[in-house]
């Protein structure tokens, strides 16, 4: 064997393993008498190899006995793992969520980035095990330390979009132990000098803050920005058709259409259409300023020879099933009769109609869900219509959950709900429509966040006389 022993077990190190050399060639670690066996066998040497015999084996600084117990680097081994795991499932399922449905191609890019970390993630978890074992890979250090920066400034992203209305949805909790589980690990293996192995540490830095910081900016631009700078562009109209007379009741159809003349689609929640009959009284002599003052500050006609027009509602409902929606370039249009007897005091039939918009770059709906919630409510009367008063009204209403236009706010907000609702009171005088966003049990006020706009139409206005003797109108 020569003057000095073929075989030389150094001292543990910080893990508990003892390096083994042979001839002053390693040929591995060991963490235990039966390691070292296994690991002497495959170097040459026989199984029953006398480990106490000082002519084979030097033991330096420590005997055959020492082996340090290693329940703490376990431990630890199992938090960082474990912790990597929980970061990848996490930036996985917001990226994949993202990355497939995202409602603007920023915001799918902004996926595929959480994508690209879930899996930096998943490596580092393969290299934690190497690197609190036999770190046998050169760079698993670099690569754990890598991991655990990025998960540290993802999860600082998720915490400062949670910090902004402070709710608690259920993996708010799996965010928090993320930020924490991160900035631990990275101080840890940045203790360690995990970094050293590689080539160029501050490059590799720099790379990962750069792509931490596009991330970041792309989930502003699709988040804030776009919605911002891109506005939906709809119209409204509403035209009379040719009337029909059969005996003594008019048919005269109305035209409804919506358009959307822009680039942002969008969802159309609830419509309502009005055609209404106006009579207004002539006078011999002239009113009063008084009562022509009392008009214009009630926002009514101010005439000298006639009183403010009184309105009443010949036909009114919705003109779009509640919950479709329109792509940029599309339209919907229908057509209702509405039907007055040729006998009726008009002097004018008005009609106008309007539409909830819901912007589909700000939120999406299960446009199914939103149409088959339709409910019906007897305000002041829980028991139906027989015991309402004269003035209950009877509302329609839809429902539904909307998801912004990106799964990062998604996991950092309570679900957040759009109801709409028309209503027309009983006694028909009146009808209107009306819709609001919020969290549930909470007011509804979150309806500028998501896009939600009333649209107008321009009312169009045709003589009675008209109607009721073809010969007078227009086109004749």
């Amino acid at each position: 064997m020569g003057k000095h022993p073929k075989v030389v077990v150094k001292p543990p190190d910080s893990r508990g393993l003892r390096e083994v050399t042979v001839g002053g060639i390693p040929v591995g670690a060991a963490w235990s008498l039966r390691d070292l066996r296994r690991i002497l066998r495959r170097a040459g040497f026989p199984h029953d190899v006398d480990l106490n015999d000082p002519s084979i084996v030097r033991w330096r600084e420590a005997g055959s006995t020492t082996w340090p117990h290693r329940p703490r680097r376990l431990v630890t081994l199992v938090v960082m793992v474990a912790g990597f795991l929980g970061s990848m499932a996490l930036f996985a399922y917001i990226g994949l969520d993202d990355a497939f449905n995202a409602l603007t191609f920023a915001g799918r890019v902004t996926g595929a980035l959480f994508v690209a970390a879930g899996a930096v993630e998943g490596a580092a978890a393969l290299a934690a095990l190497d690197y609190w074992a036999k770190r046998k890979g050169r760079y698993s250090g670099a690569v754990s330390l890598g991991g655990s920066l990025i998960a540290l400034a993802v999860s600082s992203l998720l915490v400062f979009v949670w910090h902004d209305e402070m709710e608690f949805p259920p993996l708010v909790p799996m965010i928090f132990a993320v930020w924490v589980w991160a900035a631990w690990t990275t101080a840890l293996l940045h203790k360690q000098r995990a970094w050293h192995e590689i080539p160029s540490p501050k490059g590799v830095a720099i790379g990962v803050a750069l792509t931490v910081a596009f991330t970041g900016a792309n989930f502003v631009y699709s988040a804030m920005y776009q919605p911002s700078a891109m506005q939906p562009f709809i119209t409204t109209e509403v035209k009379f058709g040719v009337s029909k007379i059969e005996g003594s009741t008019i048919h005269l159809p109305v035209d409804f259409r919506v358009r959307n003349s822009g680039k942002v689609p969008v969802y159309v929640l609830e419509t309502i259409f009005w055609v209404r009959g106006e009579t207004a009284e002539f006078t011999q002599t002239e009113r009063p300023p008084e009562k022509r003052k009392t008009d214009a500050w009630q926002s009514r006609d101010t005439d000298l020879y006639r009183t403010p027009p009184e309105s009443k509602l010949i036909s009114t409902g919705w003109w779009v099933a509640p919950g479709s929606w329109l792509e940029p370039g599309a339209e919907f249009s229908t057509v209702k009769i509405a039907q007055m007897p040729r006998s009726a005091h008009f002097d004018l039939v008005r009609a106008n109609a309007n539409a909830l918009i819901l912007r589909r770059d700000r939120a999406a709906m299960s446009t199914g869900e939103f149409a088959a919630s339709r409910s019906l409510s007897f305000t002041n009367d829980q028991y139906g219509i027989e015991g309402c008063p004269e003035q209950c009204n009877t509302t329609a209403t839809h429902f539904a959950e909307v998801r912004h236009n990106n799964t990062i706010t998604n996991v950092t907000r309570e679900p957040r709900y759009v109801t709409s609702w028309m209503t027309v009171n009983r006694d028909g005088i009146n009808s209107s429509i009306g819709a609001g966003i919020g969290a549930r049990n909470q007011p509804a006020d979150e309806g500028e966040r998501y896009g939600l706009t009333y649209q107008q139409s321009v009312d169009v206005a045709t003589p009675f006389a008209a109607l009721s003797n073809p010969s007078l109108s227009p086109s004749h």
